[in-house]
């Protein structure tokens, strides 16, 4: 059994949230993203200048999150009625990265102090390295990257 690739992933989210706005226009309004680009990701249509299939990076799938009221995320996992992928032995004995993330709380990370958000990296990571897949680790050291405008430790 063959898993769908984080752009298969995205590119199934990316038309689960098309649905709910009803068309790709009004995801395109929402996302300010031009109604090409929603097409072009939607076909993976190939890069003029590349020839790669074109797909949903990381910074336009948290837009796409962010506009459409999902956590951060929500774009490279399966949802609904696609097939979840199994749990490893790992996971099994040891909570998941996402979990930890959730107990940690994506805001309190982004508000610690620079020093501590370097160590709450580092041991996560490890333990991604452990236990956890490279998406978890991802996941995580996005999460735990200051916010745009903000200062770490000043709280604005």
């Amino acid at each position: 059994m063959s898993y769908p690739t984080i752009a298969e992933t995205r590119r199934a989210n990316l038309q689960r949230l098309i649905d709910e706005r009803g068309t790709q226009r009004a995801l395109s309004d929402a996302a300010d993203v031009a109604p090409a680009q929603i097409s072009q990701w939607i076909k993976a249509a190939p890069d003029s200048k590349t020839g790669k299939p074109r797909v949903v990076s990381d910074e336009s799938a948290r837009a796409l999150e962010a506009c459409s009221g999902k956590p951060v995320g929500w774009m490279d996992h399966l949802h609904g009625d696609r097939p979840s992928l199994p749990a490893t032995p790992a996971a099994a004995v040891a909570p998941t990265l996402e979990q930890a993330l959730e107990v940690l709380g994506m805001e309190l990370a982004r508000e610690m102090a620079e020093e501590v958000r370097d160590d709450v990296a580092d041991a996560l990571a490890k333990l991604a390295r452990r236990r956890g897949s490279v998406r978890d680790q991802a996941q995580l050291l996005h999460l735990l990257q200051p916010m745009p405008g903000k200062r770490a430790g000043t709280g604005g």
